[in-house]
């Protein structure tokens, strides 16, 4: 039995992908040695599936190979395939499954030990931990013969690879320990060396492969450390052709190009073979946040030198991803900053925390559950907090970045999505029903034109119906982004331009505030500073205008208009300044933003948008009887696009009904309700819960006279659940908005917010609210002994109960910061 692995791209040959086919001539490069039977590995996308060759034939009027899809998803991906035990390590297996190879997609694999058929199609059969290799670091008396996993002694502080049979030859004899070279400047190799290096110092320690990818441990220790890697961001827009958008192209024709033939092209000249190059696309979101599309990314593997072309093996179905920074609008720019290029390149989990901040990737693989219950006490946020869930769901965020948001924001955003259909909030109460929920028969009236009346039925769709209805179907997303310019890229134009004319022994000529006046650029310095000279008078003063403080200026100034004293105003940003000279440059580079900054309406692929469900409340429902048969569909691997997806016929209507997976509910329940353990088993098992209690830390600057609102909160909830539970404590939101000293609002909270729940919470038995309250709050009545509490009886003898103290809430707190000093027992 043959095997090979092949690749499709996700991006470009969808249709082959799905319908399991490969456009090629038939002798062609392209099949390498793949025959009629033999089986693949065919990676596509974030996907490996598993067909084999079964006829030739014509697809779209051009030869094809049909394959029969034996398998469309493994469960694996492909930085698990290449560490799977029974293959051969290859140095195909390790680069070209995830790079592109001209003129070949289908690669031999070599199988070190024999595994059935049925196991190798088999998805469950992936799921052993034990088939994929670790990279083991240990010493030399700790190795084992015939090990399965990658293993590397530290000794003498020297790494050595242990010679197994199931590394190729071709990738042993490459092995180099580049541990000494680490921090001398190679910015993608030093962290995969730091993080080995500090694993020598725990030994014997195991990497999987979700820590350091096989292929970054190939990049780091079998390929030579350059202390002068490069990195290059490189556009590819182009005005004057249709499509603009030349990316396609360039991935597919595994080049690069300049698309100028009278710029950049030294910038071009000077790419080395082995540079790390990535296409962009910059923009600004929001009006104010630099943001930046990563679309491709691959190396350098020759330079035509003609100032235009790159030939560039591209990773294979690369995700593209955003960075939260900016700032490379021009058509290729070099990056050297450490961060940049480990947020732009790096691809490990472990080694990409550091820079979690830059990074905004919208395919994130964080696992959102399906069903989510946010549970706790009253006041701590459940309800508050679903907006922030809902907008990281919908929008592709992780919470902290919402968060980070102003509320005014957030809210206006999440009203958005209310009102186009994806977000839909209710509220469970003990009359809700199944055909409030699902569907059911309603009344309605109708008139006809003699205005007559009569009631008819009908069926109708309830809430949880028509949020699946609308999660649905496919919709076509557009949004404005503005490719803005920035400061370093008009810099760039105003220096290569000057440049240029200095070449030509002309100058180039800047206006100035006096008409028909101007300075030209006679000079630039060894430091890339600007010389100015007006250009009236060949013996005039020179001024110097430098990068550093020009820079300053624009940050101020983006509109020279509103200046009304520029030497007063220049002078007071950059101290003694060259006023007329720097006014100059800086109309040039304002100029040129406002110029060369494109607004582009981008129209996505129509696609499902994710939905969300929000059930306020949803523990004071009859989940039966609301839910009904639909418990059961809601669950995730019962979804209509999973495996074990299912399907009802509805009641009422009698259609097939199933749930999407695009589709999350998300409840609030208040435990002081109805404890969690109380609920429908159903329900329980079927979501996640999320416990929220009291967020001290919230009240901690709120301050009055001798106290702070965290430690009246604290000490109360403390007393709570000593004498009731820990369910029933009061959350933080009652006093969150309280300002501080502000003794009138903190009256009105505890007269009407905290004794009324009190109230309810020990049905009256005022003792215990003194106990937490302490007698500020609480007024103790002593009995009055006299003959006169009780009705004269003169009959048999009767027994008068002994009387004890009464305890009665006080009406009017004479001083509140008293009262809470008591309660702190100060």
């Amino acid at each position: 039995m043959n095997i090979f692995f092949g690749k499709i791209s996700q991006k470009f040959d969808i249709v082959q992908l799905k319908e399991g086919y490969y456009t090629a001539p038939k002798e062609s490069s392209w099949f390498g040695e793949l025959q009629l039977g033999d089986y693949v590995y065919m990676i596509g996308g974030d996907k490996v599936q598993f067909w084999q060759a079964k006829e030739w034939g014509v697809k779209n009027d051009k030869v094809s190979l049909i394959f029969d899809i034996i398998n469309p998803d493994l469960g694996i991906n492909v930085s698990q395939l290449i560490t799977l035990k029974f293959l051969k390590l290859t140095k195909a297996l390790a680069v070209l499954t995830s790079r592109s190879a001209r003129s070949k997609a289908f690669f031999k694999l070599e199988m070190l030990k024999d595994i059935p058929l049925t196991d190798l199609s088999n998805s469950q059969f992936y799921k052993n931990p034990e088939l994929y290799r670790s990279i083991k670091i240990e010493s030399s008396k700790d190795a084992i013969k015939n090990s399965e996993d990658i293993q590397l002694t530290f000794e003498n502080n020297k790494l050595e690879l242990v010679d197994n049979d199931f590394i190729d030859s071709s990738i042993k004899e490459q092995f180099v320990d580049n541990l000494d070279k680490r921090g001398n400047g190679a910015k993608m190799k030093d962290p995969v060396l730091d993080y080995f290096f500090k694993a020598t110092t725990n030994l014997p320690t195991t990497i999987n492969h979700k820590q350091i990818g096989l292929r970054r441990f190939y990049d780091t220790f079998f390929c030579e450390y350059k202390n002068n890697e490069k990195y290059f961001l490189v556009g590819a827009f182009w005005d004057t052709e249709n499509p603009q958008d030349q990316t396609e192209r360039f991935i597919k024709e595994s080049m690069w190009s300049n698309g100028y033939t009278d710029k950049f092209t030294k910038e071009v000249n000077a790419v080395a073979v082995g540079s790390n190059i990535a296409i962009k696309s910059a923009f600004v979101r929001e009006k104010t946040n630099a943001v930046m599309a990563i679309k491709a990314r691959g190396i350098v593997t020759k330079n035509l030198n003609n100032g235009q072309t790159l030939e560039i093996e591209w990773e294979e179905d690369f995700k593209p991803f955003e960075v939260n920074f900016g700032g490379y609008m021009q058509t290729i720019k070099e990056v050297t900053k450490k961060d940049q290029i480990q947020a732009i390149w790096s691809d490990d989990i472990q080694l990409s925390k550091e820079n979690d901040s830059l990074i905004n990737n919208n395919s994130s693989n964080i696992y959102i559950p399906k069903n989510q219950i946010l549970y706790g006490p009253p006041g701590t946020g459940k309800t508050y907090y679903t907006i922030n869930k809902a907008l990281s769901i919908i929008e592709s965020k992780t919470e902290d970045e919402i968060k980070s948001e102003k509320r005014n924001v957030l809210k206006s955003r999440f009203d958005d999505y209310i009102k186009n259909g994806q977000i839909v909030f209710t509220t469970f109460h003990q009359s809700m029903s199944y055909e409030d929920f699902i569907e059911g028969i309603k009344p309605k009236i109708i008139e006809d034109s003699e205005e007559n009346k009569q009631v008819i039925y009908g069926i109708e769709d309830g809430i949880f119906k028509q949020i699946v209805e609308s999660a649905r179907k496919e919709r076509t997303t557009s949004k404005e982004i503005i490719e803005r310019y920035s400061f370093d890229d008009a810099w760039d134009d105003l220096y290569n331009e000057s440049e240029k004319q200095i070449e030509n022994k002309n100058s180039l000529t800047l206006t100035i505030q006096t008409p028909n006046l101007g300075l030209g650029v006679v000079e630039i310095t060894e430091r890339g500073n600007l010389k100015l000279k007006p250009i009236y008078s060949e013996v005039a003063k020179t001024y110097i205008v430098s990068y550093d403080r020009a820079k300053k200026l624009q940050e101020v100034f983006p509109d020279l208009s509103v200046i009304k004293n520029i030497d007063k105003e220049f002078r007071a940003v950059i101290g003694g300044s060259n006023s007329t000279a720097y006014w100059s440059v800086l109309n040039y580079i304002n100029n040129k933003i406002n110029q060369s900054s494109k607004i582009i309406n981008t129209e996505n692929e129509p696609k499902l948008l994710p939905h969300v469900l929000i059930i306020d409340e949803i523990n004071r429902g009859n989940i039966s009887q609301i839910f009904g048969e639909l418990i059961t569909l809601i669950e995730e691997d019962k979804r209509a696009e999973e495996n074990e997806k299912l399907e009802i016929t509805l009641p009422y209507s009698k259609k097939k009904f199933s749930v999407p997976s695009n589709l999350y509910i998300i409840g609030t329940m208040n435990t002081a309700d109805r404890s969690v353990e109380a609920l429908d088993t159903a329900l329980r098992r079927r979501f996640s819960f999320t416990e929220m209690m009291p967020q001290y830390s919230d009240l901690e600057q709120i301050a009055f006279n001798n106290f702070n609102l965290k430690d009246v909160l604290k000490t109360i909830n403390k007393r709570i659940e000593i004498l009731l539970d820990r369910d029933h404590t009061i959350g933080h939101s009652f006093f969150i908005n309280i300002k501080s000293k502000d003794t009138i609002a903190l009256e009105n909270i505890f007269l009407n917010k905290i004794t009324p729940l009190l109230q309810e919470y020990f049905y009256h038995d005022y003792e215990k609210i003194a106990l937490i309250l302490g007698d500020g709050f609480i007024e103790c009545v002593e009995p009055k002994n006299d003959n006169k509490t009780f009705a004269r009886w003169t009959g048999n003898n009767v027994t008068v109960p002994e009387l004890v103290p009464q305890f009665i809430l006080r009406k009017k707190i004479a001083n509140i910061e008293d009262a809470i000093n008591s309660l702190l027992n100060k």
